[in-house]
């Protein structure tokens, strides 16, 4: 992961290999990761490498509940 900071925008990249035979682990799991920045975060908004605005929480990111047994 890497962070670009500028006046009013920080934006984030972040890169991934996968081996073959690998499942994809973006369906499957919520990830956090911690980005030391040069400058305090403050109002500046948080981008992705396409511009876009990142979410605080992505509705729907987490994994199932477990099966329950039927009685």
């Amino acid at each position: 992961m890497k962070a670009s900071e500028s006046g009013d925008e920080v934006k984030v990249t972040v890169t991934s290999t996968s081996r073959p035979g690998d499942i994809c682990i973006m369906i499957a799991k919520q990830f956090q990761e911690t980005v030391q920045l040069d400058e305090p975060l403050g109002d500046r908004a948080v981008v992705g490498s396409d511009g876009k605005g990142v979410p605080l929480a992505k509705e729907g990111a987490r994994l199932p509940a477990p099966p329950t047994r039927a009685r």
